[in-house]
């Protein structure tokens, strides 16, 4: 508490000094430069983009942080004069004053009217207004007096190969230009990027965007305009005359052989002996078709050839198709077994009975260097979640190509010191710094294909399958118990479309073992409520698990972008039927057992949604829902505790620590000695992320939800979820982070306090708070 109270008041004295140097911001200018206050859009057009149209402006003010310009604060606390130490320091995170430039604000005027103009409001009006607020400040004014928008009357065609009509048919039926909407050069743009990519996928491999030109006629006098979209045949020297050009039809190429060099290494000289070996495989299309795969090395082929069959999109005999070599290219990727791909096509000057009029064959060259199969790393991890820290060691093997066919094994040690919340053990005086002792091994084989006795080649490649085999074994040793955890998964993996993914885990295990000491033991026996009983319980969960997840993130751009993820878990019904059939056999107290445990069984559901809209591309606004239900039945009364809900931490509602919310309005200090955990959740997060400064980066956020039991405990009062009260039972934090971005890492500590809290009297509690109240989060990665 003393750390976090010297943070907040090294933040209030920083804050202090940069206003106070804020104030003084115009006394370091020279007399005749006056600073850059504010600039300001009027505009009463809602078709004209704000956001685009702040974007050309070429003079911005300093940035404010918090509502005070505190990069000009650090710059002006400076000594200008041969700086020095602590002067340099700050000025480098410091930022001069922006002296107003009337030869930039001109050219803001011209980019503004070149706007308006490409955007279908030609002969727009834009000027701007200075005003001057105090002797040394400027605030300017751009005014935008948009003149009535040109929009498209007629959309024709003329196309001067013969060849491509039917084809250009049937890609303008999606066409971006539509009759109605206003002129846009962007959205021209973007339709000869669709055309060409269309024409490139049907076989038109030579096809360029400087094929494709617009002709506009605006000389209507009625604001409308008619779009002609002419598609130009390349132009060739003449044979006969090579002086001059000629017109000639666009080519369609067909692809002849697939070359693949496994083994490339542009270094090597060309004298060295290779072999060649033809590798011919039916098409998933038509069997009827072979693709041939000639593989040229100079060494033993490491990956056996259908792993490579079943990674190329492409295929023999077939058009060029564009979609297919990029999916060629993110396949082989992601057998992360080459450190360099090139995908190139070679035209060839050949005559053959199979090319219509028109047509010309192309190579592909697919050549691959190879990166290497063993890789072992070291990792070490930090950790603070709501004040219990720890320290973590992980060693990790890896074999990319373990049984040669590009399937990556992975084996992890893993070692670890914590010091974690004690949760019955009444002596809690001298106990060491770490509290708990963790050591375990996880070890996992991806295989890129579907593990089932049925040929590969009766799945479409475009469904990039994956099956996963894992299992693990951990111990932990805490003061009052020691516990023993082994898992095991089986899995499918598979992409149902671009944005689609689909995994099936038909076969998941997980059995814990608990080793108490006497002490311990004989609390957990004097236990009333079985629930927080069954937490030390020793248990089998057998499941199985369906998770859709959809996601339209595109990794290289940063745009507005959806996630959405649900699984759906059973748990327990081979073995209740097993044992219902063939061996009903209960224990003393009513149980079914496998293996001498008491397996569980249980219906899970839980779904999680998030968008991302994006400011730009370092301020963006992340909206989050997620909730999920358990039900146990049959041979269980209660949710698995490693599979019920939890609420509160650093990822979660920040204002609460770990496992310290809910459920409900429960409200007991005893229950802070134990985990608390529910039937049901329910969680809403909002979080505005911005840069500060480089590497610095800023969030504010609210977090707001709770955990409910599915049914009335008498132990836990106000614990159970009923839908008139939901509302009210809901918590809601807030606060603010600081983030470290390294691009490959990001640190963060987030600051939170209770706004409501549903198991007070007073369910508003912001009202009463203060410092004191703040929880601190520290975390690797976003919270969400």
């Amino acid at each position: 508490m003393i750390r976090f109270r010297l943070f907040i008041n090294i933040i209030l004295i920083i804050t202090a000094i940069a206003i106070l140097a804020s104030c003084s911001s115009t006394r370091k200018l020279e007399e005749n430069q006056i600073l850059l206050k504010k600039n300001k859009v009027i505009s009463k057009n809602y078709n004209i983009s704000k956001e685009a149209i702040n974007g050309l402006i070429k003079q911005t003010p300093n940035k404010k942080f918090l509502g005070v310009k505190i990069k000009l604060a650090f710059y002006n606390l400076a000594r200008k004069e041969n700086p020095k130490g602590f002067s340099r320091f700050l000025m480098k995170i410091g930022e001069p004053p922006v002296v107003l430039d009337t030869l930039l604000t001109n050219i803001t005027l011209k980019k503004m009217s070149l706007y308006l103009d490409n955007h279908g409001f030609f002969n727009s009006d834009v000027e701007k207004i200075i005003e001057y607020p105090s002797k040394k400040k400027a605030i300017v004014t751009y005014k935008i007096i948009a003149a009535k928008p040109y929009k498209i009357n007629e959309i024709n065609y003329i196309i001067e190969d013969e060849n491509l009509n039917a084809n250009i048919s049937s890609i303008k039926e999606n066409s971006l230009l539509k009759k109605g909407d206003i002129y846009d050069i962007e959205i021209f743009e973007k339709e000869r990027e669709r055309i060409v990519t269309n024409l490139k996928n049907l076989g038109y491999f030579a096809f360029t965007k400087d094929y494709l030109v617009y002709k506009v006629d605006s000389a209507l006098n009625n604001y409308t305009m008619n779009v002609t979209v002419i598609v130009r045949n390349p132009l060739i020297t003449s044979l006969s005359n090579p002086d001059s050009l000629i017109k000639r039809s666009h080519k369609r190429y067909k692809i002849r052989n697939i070359y693949i060099y496994p083994d490339y290494n542009p270094l090597l000289s060309n004298t060295i002996k290779i072999d060649t070996v033809l590798f011919d495989v039916p098409q998933f299309e038509n069997k009827a078709i072979l693709n041939h795969y000639y593989f040229i090395h100079n060494s033993e082929i490491k990956i056996r050839k259908k792993t490579f069959s079943q990674s190329i999109f492409i295929n023999s005999n077939n058009y060029f198709n564009l979609m297919d070599v990029e999916q060629t290219y993110n396949r082989l990727a992601e057998l992360k077994n080459f450190r360099f791909i090139n995908i190139g096509f070679e035209e060839l000057n050949e005559d053959s009975a199979d090319l219509k009029n028109g047509e010309q064959s192309l190579e592909c060259k697919i050549e691959l260097a190879k990166n290497k199969a063993n890789s072992v790393s070291t990792e070490l991890e930090g950790s603070n979640s709501s004040g219990y820290f720890g320290l973590a060691s992980n060693i990790l093997f890896q074999n990319k190509n373990i049984f040669k066919g590009a399937e990556i094994f992975s084996l992890k040690l893993r070692g670890v010191l914590e010091n974690q919340k004690i949760t019955i053990t009444s002596d809690k005086s001298n106990l060491p710094l770490f509290n708990t002792f963790e050591y375990g091994i996880e070890s996992s084989l991806e295989i890129p294909k579907f593990l089932i006795p049925i040929s590969q080649e009766r799945f479409p490649k475009y469904f990039k399958p994956k099956t996963t085999i894992s299992a693990g074994y951990n111990y932990q040793k805490r003061p009052d118990f020691k516990r023993t955890i082994t898992n095991a998964a089986f899995g499918y993996d598979w992409k149902l479309s671009k944005y689609i993914q689909i995994i099936i885990n038909p076969a998941e295990i997980n059995a814990v073992k608990i080793y108490p000491d006497s002490a311990f033991k004989a609390t957990i026996n004097g236990l009333a409520d079985k629930r927080l009983k069954y937490q030390y319980t020793d248990h089998l969960t057998p499941d199985g698990r369906i998770s859709f997840i959809y996601n339209n993130q595109d990794p290289n751009k940063r745009r507005d972008f959806t996630f959405f993820r649900t699984n759906f878990e059973f748990a327990g019904n081979t073995f209740y039927l097993y044992k219902k059939v063939f061996d009903n056999n209960r224990n003393p107290e009513g149980y079914y057992q496998s293996f001498n445990l008491i397996f569980s069984q249980y219906f899970r559901f839980d779904f999680e949604l998030k968008g991302y809209f994006y400011y730009n591309s370092s301020n963006f606004l992340v909206a989050r829902i997620l909730s999920g239900i358990g039900l146990p039945y049959g041979n269980s009364k209660q949710l698995p505790y490693e599979k019920s809900f939890v609420a509160g931490g650093a990822n979660d509602i920040r204002a609460w620590r770990l496992r310290s919310l809910g459920p409900g309005s429960y409200s007991d200090a005893k229950a802070e000695n134990f985990d608390r955990i529910g039937d049901f959740s329910l969680e809403f997060n909002i979080e505005d992320r911005f840069q500060i400064y480089k590497l610095l980066h800023g969030a504010l956020f609210v977090d707001a939800g709770n955990i409910w039991l599915n049914k009335r405990n008498e132990i836990f009062p106000g614990g159970e979820i009923s839908f008139d009260k939901l509302l009210n039972q809901i918590a809601i934090g807030a606060g603010f982070g600081v983030r470290l971005d390294f691009s490959f890492l990001l640190i963060r500590v987030d600051a939170a306090i209770p706004l409501k809290d549903p198991s007070k009297s007073r369910e508003w509690v912001i009202t009463n708070s203060g410092f004191r109240d703040f929880v601190l989060n520290f975390g690797i990665g976003y919270p969400f």
